[in-house]
């Protein structure tokens, strides 16, 4: 059934205000999609049914998925929830019939089981299910992403730059550039330090830039999930600071099933946040043990490990995002709201899908037990 309610997508995504039609509006806001953890545009999907490739799969503050069919500027957000598309909906609704299940139902169902829309993700789920894209374009980050995720790259790429060209380099470089800087070193200097990163990686110096792509993709999918968790917890201080004034409002107080959800999503929050911060701590534990022995043999490892987690911090971090987002979007101050309908919508909204996000950030261990960090 369609479902209306203000959307938990990601704060800075604008409403779609433009008129219908605006061909300069749709790409900005597919691309702002495409780049997105919270939205997934469903046009990248090769679907036959064209309702749906106008949609957006999304997980709302319930953390439930769902296909959102429009957004409004005051925040309401029009959506079917998957587990409402039933065959008998998606007949009476998309015209499918009723003599078998249409591929495009399958499909759907398919990747409404990611618990984040990130590229990254998508790109695992559509090589593990032969899941066609329209272009190749669409699971790769926009430039304008790129850019905003350039100070998290240059903690990574500057020991590598620092050791063939030197601090000046390294202190400018765009993460776009990395690949190309070594395609064709300039000096003799920076060739035999080339080859000295080859003999390290026991590849011929002609494989540097393939190694430098692998490299320069996994570190920027950790810039972007770094991105993304340096948005949330400003906001969850916030939010949790006025959980607690929940728990110490007078009225609110003789509640007590208020008091004990506020209690629990404070200590979820903690721990998840906790555990997530851990495991990036991890990662550059990890890359700063591979530049100090740095080896094909470190250099995988660490890829394994970062590879090996993407899915859970994804997944916890659109849950986490969308709550927060969610509520910020719905009191937008502090004292924005009455008590009374704050502790409705952490109730309703906020507290549901809490145990899912638990789960996801419980199924793997915060850091693997054979690293060595």
């Amino acid at each position: 059934m369609m479902d209306l309610e203000v959307a938990g997508t990601e704060a800075e995504i604008p409403p779609l205000e433009a008129p219908p039609g605006s061909a300069a509006e749709d790409t900005r806001q597919f691309v702002s999609d495409n780049d997105s953890l919270y939205v997934m545009p469903l046009r990248i999907i090769p679907f036959e049914t064209q309702a749906l490739r106008r949609g957006r799969l999304i997980r709302n503050a319930q953390f439930k998925p769902a296909v959102e069919v429009y957004q409004s500027g005051d925040g309401a957000s029009g959506q079917i929830l998957i587990e409402d598309v039933t065959p008998e909906f998606a007949s009476r609704y998309f015209g499918w019939g009723t003599n078998r299940i249409h591929p495009d139902y399958a499909l759907l169902h398919k990747v409404a089981r990611l618990t984040s829309y990130d590229i990254y993700s998508l790109r695992i789920l559509f090589r593990e299910h032969d899941i066609p894209v329209e272009s190749v374009e669409y699971l790769q980050l926009s430039g304008d992403m790129k850019a905003k995720l350039n100070k998290y790259m240059q903690a990574f790429s500057r020991p590598l730059v620092q050791q063939i060209y030197g601090d000046e380099i390294a202190d400018h470089l765009q993460s776009d550039d990395i690949v190309n800087l070594f395609r064709d070193p300039d000096t003799e200097k920076a060739l035999q330090k080339l080859q000295i990163l080859a003999d390290s990686l026991s590849v011929e110096v002609s494989a540097i830039p393939e190694f430098l792509e692998n490299f320069a993709d996994v570190y920027l999918s950790i810039s972007y999930y770094q991105h993304y968790l340096d948005d949330i917890v400003p906001k969850m201080v916030d939010v949790v600071a006025e959980i607690d004034d929940l728990k110490f409002n007078w009225q609110m107080k003789q509640d007590p099933h208020l008091m004990k959800a506020c209690t629990g999503l404070v200590s979820v929050f903690g721990d998840i946040t906790s555990s997530t911060t851990g495991r990036f701590e991890t990662f550059y534990k990890l890359t700063d043990n591979m530049w100090d022995n740095l080896s094909a043999k470190n250099f995988k490892k660490t890829e394994e490990v970062i590879n090996g987690y993407r899915t859970t911090i994804a997944g916890v971090l659109c849950g986490l995002g969308n709550k927060i987002n969610a509520w910020k979007q719905r009191f937008p101050q502090r004292d924005a709201g009455s008590p009374q309908a704050r502790a409705e919508f952490l109730i309703s909204s906020i507290r549901p899908g809490m145990t899912a996000i638990k789960a996801i950030d419980q199924s793997m261990p915060l850091v693997p037990n054979d690293i060595g960090v």
